[in-house]
């Protein structure tokens, strides 16, 4: 089976995220994450829009 690039790019992000929040309580700036995983900054930021429609992320708006 051959998931999208948008399934596997959801998938890293989530795995990103989940390291990211055992090393500390800060956020995850999607800049930051675009620039690590090497994905397109708009395309991360749909696919993060509907991860957290779906309730498997929480995000929040802003520079902190």
């Amino acid at each position: 089976m051959v998931l999208s690039n948008a399934c596997t790019y959801g998938v890293l992000a989530s795995l990103f995220v989940t390291r990211e929040a055992s090393r500390s309580k800060d956020y995850v700036s999607i800049g930051r994450m675009s620039k690590e995983l090497n994905i397109s900054f708009h395309f991360l930021a749909k696919i993060l829009q509907q991860l957290t429609s779906a309730g498997i992320l929480v995000s929040m708006k802003g520079p902190g």
